[in-house]
C-alpha cells in the first residue's frame, strides 16, 4: 500500500504474473521496459481512506520498449464514492509495447490521453470492464475481429490436407471515441517539447499539460495578454529531466491571472528552474507559479508593477512573488 511506482526494469522481470496494487500515492506511474511485462496481470485497488486524501491523479501507465506490456491485462477498481481518478497519460513507445494489451478503466476513472508510437499498439484496447466494448489505443489501427476477452491468444484454424486457404473475415468496425478520454474541452497535451511559445493571444484561458519537457525547456508568454488566465501543468517522470531554463512573461498582463504549475514525479532527480522573470507592467498581476516539491528556484525577477498579487508556491507554502507588490 502507498507505492509511489511499479517499476519493471528487466527482461521479463514481472512477465506471466499477477500483481495487485492497493491504494498507492497520487501521482503513481507503472513503468515496463522491453518485454518486463509481457502477458503480466495487473489489478490496481483504490479503498476508501478514513479521513484520509482521496486518490484521485496518477501520472500514468508507461510502456517504452518492445512487447513492454504485450499481452498484459491492466485493471483499475476505483471502490471511492465520491471520487474520480484520472489515470493520467498511458504511453505505449516500441515496437509491440502494447500489443495485445487491455487496459480495465472500471468505473469512475478518466484517461487523460493514449499515445501509440509507430507500431505499438495492435489490437490493445481500452475498456471499462471486461466484457465492455472496447475501443483501439491507437485508432489508426483497427481491431482485428478475433481479439479475445483475455490475454490468452485465440486459436488460429489450420486447414486440413487439400482444403486450401483459411478465409481471413474483413475487420469488425470498431466505434472509436477521443483519444482524449476524460480531458476537460481545450485541453492541449505535449509531450517533450522543447519549448512553448506564446504571442498574441496564442495561450489565453487555454489548459495545456505538458509531459516530460526537455531539458532546457522554457516557456515564453511575449505579447500583451499572451497566456492570460492560461494553465500550464508540467509533469516530469522517469529519470534525467533535471533543468528547466525560464518562465519568462514578457508582455503587458502577458501572464495576468495564469497558474503555472511543476510535478515532480521522478524518483531522484530535482528539477532546477533557473528563473521566473516577470518583465512588464502587470505581467504576472494574480498569477500563480506552484512548485510544488523536488524543484529549486535561481530567482524570481519582478519588474516595478508587474507582480501585484502574485504567489510563488514551494512545497505547498505560499509566498508573495515580489513582497514589495504583495
Amino acid at each position: 500500500m502507498g507505492v509511489r511506482e511499479f517499476v519493471c526494469h528487466g527482461k521479463r522481470l514481472c512477465a506471466d504474473q499477477r500483481q495487485q496494487i492497493v491504494n498507492p500515492q497520487n501521482g503513481f506511474y507503472l513503468f515496463c521496459t522491453d518485454f518486463a511485462c509481457t502477458n503480466t496481470q495487473i489489478a490496481i485497488d483504490l479503498n476508501p481512506a478514513a479521513g484520509g486524501r482521496p486518490i484521485d491523479s496518477f501520472f500514468g501507465f508507461l510502456f517504452q520498449g518492445e512487447s513492454a506490456a504485450a499481452g498484459a491485462i491492466v485493471t483499475v477498481n476505483n471502490w471511492q464514492s465520491s471520487a474520480v481518478a484520472d489515470l493520467g497519460t498511458i504511453t505505449c513507445s516500441g515496437t509491440n509495447a502494447c500489443a495485445g494489451t487491455q487496459i480495465i478503466m472500471g468505473y469512475q476513472t478518466a484517461i487523460t490521453a493514449v499515445n501509440c508510437g509507430p507500431g505499438a499498439c495492435p489490437n490493445c484496447v481500452v475498456k471499462t470492464s471486461m466484457n465492455a466494448q472496447p475501443w483501439p489505443c491507437d485508432p489508426t489501427m483497427p481491431l482485428t475481429p478475433t481479439l479475445p476477452t483475455s490475454n490468452i491468444p485465440a486459436p488460429v484454424p489450420i486447414p486440413g490436407p487439400g482444403a486450401g486457404p483459411v478465409p481471413v473475415p474483413a475487420p469488425v468496425p470498431v466505434p472509436v471515441p477521443a483519444v482524449n478520454v476524460g480531458v476537460p474541452a481545450g485541453t492541449e497535451v505535449l509531450t517533450s517539447p522543447r519549448n512553448l511559445e506564446c504571442f498574441t493571444n496564442d495561450c489565453a484561458s487555454r489548459t495545456f499539460r505538458i509531459n516530460n519537457p526537455l531539458n532546457a525547456f522554457f516557456l515564453y508568454c511575449g505579447d500583451l495578454g499572451s497566456c492570460r488566465g492560461g494553465t500550464f501543468n508540467l509533469w516530469y517522470q522517469g529519470t534525467g529531466y533535471t533543468r528547466l531554463d525560464r518562465i519568462e512573461c514578457k508582455g503587458e498582463e502577458s501572464c495576468a491571472g495564469a497558474t503555472v504549475r511543476l510535478h515532480n514525479n521522478q524518483r531522484r532527480d530535482v528539477v532546477e528552474l533557473s528563473k521566473i522573470v516577470c518583465d512588464s507592467k502587470s505581467a504576472c498581476a494574480g498569477a500563480t507559479f506552484d512548485v510544488g516539491f523536488e524543484v529549486a528556484v535561481g530567482s524570481m525577477d519582478c519588474s516595478p508593477d508587474s507582480c501585484s498579487g502574485c504567489k510563488l508556491i514551494v512545497g505547498g507554502v505560499s509566498y508573495p512573488c515580489d513582497p514589495q507588490q504583495a
